[in-house]
């Protein structure tokens, strides 16, 4: 990016060709702006980082989203670049019931929750992308698959 000049960045959610993309243009602060709406990031730590930082990061999180998909077998509708993550959008969304108390026992017991409490496949997307480490876990890696099916029925 340059130093005020109109630039753009593409964050690429795979490497092949016909995978999808997100493009963010104008000024870097404003492309650290939609990178920041776009995927949803949340933190007090944003205000410090670069443009460069934010675009490193929103990037991760797409290349999670890719690897979650091919551990899914391809089955994650991919977001278009008017999709926006549940926490961007206005108005807010109604809370689930709380999770239950045996997933609060469980080793990975807040992402578990947070799998169920998901309202959006990009929701789980993006909680994938920051919780790698737990996806490795038999019990969360189901409940990611019953909720991505879930969601895809519509509920």
């Amino acid at each position: 990016m340059s130093d005020g000049g109109e630039s753009t960045a593409t964050l690429k959610y795979g490497k092949g060709h016909e995978d999808s993309w997100f493009v963010a243009k104008g000024t870097p602060a404003q492309i650290k702006q939609q990178v920041i709406d776009y995927f949803g990031l949340t933190g007090e730590d944003l205000a410090e980082k670069t443009p460069h930082e934010i675009v490193l990061q929103g990037q991760s999180i797409a290349q999670g989203t890719s690897a979650v998909s091919g551990k899914l077998n391809g089955s994650i509708d991919w977001p278009s670049s008017s999709d926006r993550p549940a926490a961007a959008k206005k108005g807010g969304s109604k809370k689930k019931s709380e999770p239950k108390k045996e997933e609060d026992e469980h080793p990975w017991g807040q992402v578990l929750a947070q799998i169920e409490l998901a309202e959006t496949e990009d929701a789980l997307k993006k909680l994938f992308a920051v919780n790698k480490e737990a996806f490795q876990n038999a019990d969360v890696k189901e409940a990611s698959k019953k909720r991505f099916a879930a969601l895809k029925e519509g509920n």
